[in-house]
This record gives C-alpha cells, structure tokens and sequence, in this order.
C-alpha cells in the first residue's frame, strides 16, 4: 500500500505544531519538516505518474483504432501491457521479448 503526499504532509506539520508546543521534544521539529519535504515530493510524482499513465492509454487507444478495432488480434506485452502485432517478437513499445 502507498501512502499518499497529502499524508506526509498532514503528519509533518502536525509533528512540527506538536514539537513546537511541548518544548521537549525540539527534535522532532526535523522529523516534522523531513515528512512535510516528502509529501510534497510525492504529490508532485503521483501526479506526473498519473499523467503518463493517461499517455499510455491514449497511446494504446490509438493504435487499436489505426490498426483494427478487435484487440485479441493483437499480442499483448506482459510486462508493459502494450499491444503489438501476432507476429512480432519484440514488445515495440518496451522493446523486451514478447515470445
């Protein structure tokens, strides 16, 4: 299971409030902004992932309309998940071995 950005940052700013008013534990004010440094981070490659997920399926949608709407003509690559023709034996999207 993946945790999401928003909750590194949620528990990274409630460390550092934490930390901030119990004066004791002043170390945990780094731990607070390494969490809140994470999150963002993350927020900002789900969302590129996403992004090229979309890509992907458009591009896969668009080579089954080129080239015949029927995708069980097609070799599906196993580790990709790209559709290439019967007889090919590399994956054209990857590049990996189909067969």
């Amino acid at each position: 299971m993946k945790i999401n950005g928003l909750t590194y940052l949620i528990v990274g700013i409630f460390v550092i409030i934490t930390s901030l008013i119990l004066d004791k534990f002043i170390v945990f004010i780094f731990v607070g902004f390494i969490f809140c440094i994470m999150g963002v981070i993350r927020l900002f490659t789900e969302t590129k992932i996403d992004e090229e997920l979309v890509k992907e399926l458009k591009r896969e949608d668009k080579f089954i309309e080129t080239h015949g709407k029927d995708p069980s003509k097609f070799i599906k690559c196993k580790f990709c998940k790209a559709y290439n023709y019967p007889d090919a034996q590399f994956c054209h999207f990857c590049g990996r071995r189909i067969n």
